[in-house]
């Protein structure tokens, strides 16, 4: 801190410097004007007597410089503050000392303030927004509760298909609903210590369907590891992750367990994930070569994950399987994170 605060002082002298050198040429330039006039007449008396007179300027210049540099390094200081606070820069700006000033500070004035117009507008479509979705997501729960009792009177196997597509239906609507709640997840955690598996169990069990329709099999290790987190939030990630195993599995199972004190791991033997594509998964909008060619992948769900696992303090990677398929490992325990920033 005392090095960043010497390199400040030193970067302000030096520009205070560079600005002013006029100065210091026009007062070296008049004292060599002054000397060549009284050699040229031929005054050398003149010349002694104003001696003093010109160690007196040279003095109230120094004093001078010194009062402008005082307020410089403020002025420099000042402006610091107020480009670390773009909201409200226009309010930490310094007083202006001349028109120039003035004209320059009204500016600054006029543009924040059609900027806070601008994110205010802003805010609030966005908050119609997520209104509206939410109302949406909560809406078209109804016709779909009412499909599934519709459905039960289907015969089998019309029953499971119908109810198998009901439930992904169902899962879009709640990642629609998550993906609006993502940035107000402060507001809408309660953190306890859960036994994960107690979670997973509960994912796994609600997705049975998805398993049973797609005729593969589950195999869910006991275990035993405990966290701090949110239960609804951290469900919601298995589940995706459970659909996403599903969705790319064509033989063989998922296959849950313990890899120590404070990871779990999803491993199925789907087709899995190019190599290349691995440092990407993650990302906003990114399908990889299986989104591209599956044509119906939309890159928000791991994304959604990711988000969700860093909020609540924990960690989650993709590594791909020893032989065949996907491993991914979420690791918990850490304390919640970015919380005080949202």
């Amino acid at each position: 801190m005392k090095d960043d605060g010497r390199n400040n002082n030193i970067e302000i002298l030096v520009s205070f410097v560079r600005e002013n050198v006029g100065r210091f040429f026009f007062y070296a330039g008049c004292v060599l004007i002054f000397y060549a006039v009284a050699a040229l007449n031929q005054l050398p008396d003149t010349v002694k007597r104003m001696r003093y007179a010109l160690v007196l300027c040279a003095f109230l210049l120094v004093c001078r410089t010194l009062y402008d540099f005082a307020h410089y390094y403020k002025k420099i200081n000042q402006l610091k503050q107020a480009l670390l606070h773009r909201g409200e820069s226009d309010r930490l700006l310094p007083a202006p000392k001349s028109r120039e000033e003035e004209l320059y500070i009204q500016m600054v004035e006029e543009t924040e303030e059609e900027k806070r117009q601008l994110i205010s507008q802003l805010d609030h479509k966005r908050q119609e927004m997520n209104d509206y979705y939410s109302m949406w997501v909560h809406q078209i729960k109804t016709p779909i509760a009412s499909m599934k009792l519709l459905t039960n009177r289907l015969p089998e196997p019309e029953q499971s298909s119908f109810s198998g597509e009901l439930f992904k239906t169902e899962q879009y609507a709640e990642m629609a609903l998550y993906y609006i709640r993502l940035d107000s997840i402060a507001s809408d955690m309660l953190l306890q210590e859960y036994e994960l598996l107690d979670i997973v169990r509960q994912a796994v069990k609600k997705s049975a369907l998805l398993f049973i329709n797609s005729r593969l099999s589950m195999n869910l290790d006991e275990f035993s590891v405990r966290a701090v987190t949110d239960e609804k939030w951290l469900s919601f990630v298995v589940e995706q992750l459970l659909s996403n195993a599903v969705k790319y599995t064509r033989e063989g199972g998922i296959h849950i367990y313990q890899r120590s004190d404070r990871c779990v791991v999803i491993e199925d033997t789907g087709i899995g994930i190019p190599k290349e594509d691995l440092p990407r998964v993650f990302e906003k909008g990114f399908t990889g070569y299986n989104g591209r060619m599956d044509k119906k992948s939309t890159g928000i769900g791991l994304y959604l994950c990711k988000q969700v696992m860093d909020r609540l303090g924990h960690r989650i990677w993709i590594e791909q399987a020893d032989r065949q398929g996907t491993r991914v490992v979420l690791e918990v325990g850490n304390e919640p994170e970015n919380l005080t920033k949202m």
